[in-house]
Order: structure tokens, then C-alpha cells, then sequence
């Protein structure tokens, strides 16, 4: 049995790594906004439901991106890269990024947590950047496809 390349093996992990960025970010944003809450409600009690808002918010977030993360993982590990099932796992993670990052933005600036939580621009950023990167793996489906064609 033949065994892959070191080439394939580095592109795998740093497709792995690069995918899992967001999923990191974000539970570790959980882990911050828990050690938060503890502490805010001892102190103001009227901000407590704004921050379980946000705080159920980011994890929804952080479950999706983890989810999806796996669905990818795995069909990068079959050796499935240029598919159809990947692009749109790609473009729903982008979408899913953008999408926790804005709302959990405004959210926090709605309910004044600017010193609990912060989110910084690196999330809306990669969002933008694994949608793109989704229309490169379309692209990519397509060449296959002409590439299957001519053979």
C-alpha cells in the first residue's frame, strides 16, 4: 500500500490548522465569557440576560463551526478535496464566520459588554477569506470536471 507524500501530508495539516482557527477562536471566547459571567453577576445583575444572549450566541457559533470543521476534516482525510460537498462546506463556513462575528459584534456593542467580550476584525476577515477561498474550490470542481472529460 502505497503511503502519501509528505506534501499531501503537510497540505492536510495545514488545511486542518487553518480550518480550526475560527473553532478555537470562538471557544475560547466561551471559556472567557464564562469566567465572566461568573464574576459580572455578582456585580450587575441587569446586564445578566444580555450576556447570556451573546454568551448563547457565540457558542451556537462555536458548535457550528466545530461541526462543520469535522464534515471537512473528513473529507479532506478520504482524499475527497475538489467536491461539490466541500465547496458548500466551505461556503457555509465563511457564511458562518461573517455571520457569528457580526451579530456577536453587535450584540456586544448593543448590550455595552465592550469590556467582557472583544471580537476583533481577524473574524469578519475570515469569514470573507474561506468564502473566497470556497470560490476557489469551485473553480477548482470545474477544471476537475474538463480534466475528466478529456481523459
Amino acid at each position: 500500500m502505497a503511503s502519501t507524500s509528505p506534501k499531501i501530508k503537510r497540505m492536510k495539516f495545514s488545511t486542518y490548522i487553518f480550518i480550526a482557527f475560527p473553532c478555537f477562536y470562538l471557544w475560547e471566547q466561551v471559556e472567557t465569557l464564562f469566567s465572566y459571567t461568573q464574576i459580572y453577576t455578582t456585580t450587575n445583575l441587569a446586564s445578566f440576560p444580555q450576556l447570556i444572549t451573546t454568551q448563547s450566541f457565540i457558542i451556537l457559533g462555536a458548535l457550528l463551526l466545530t461541526l462543520v470543521f469535522i464534515l471537512l476534516a473528513v473529507n479532506v482525510s478520504r482524499k475527497q478535496i475538489f467536491t461539490k460537498k466541500n465547496y458548500q462546506i466551505m461556503s457555509n463556513l465563511g457564511g458562518i464566520i461573517f455571520l457569528c462575528a457580526v451579530v456577536s459584534t453587535s450584540l456586544i456593542n448593543r448590550y455595552q459588554l465592550k469590556d467582557i467580550v472583544e471580537f476583533p476584525i481577524t473574524l469578519h476577515i475570515s469569514g470573507a477569506i474561506y468564502w473566497f477561498i470556497s470560490l476557489i474550490f469551485k473553480i477548482g470542481i470545474k477544471m476537475q470536471e474538463e480534466q475528466d472529460l478529456t481523459i
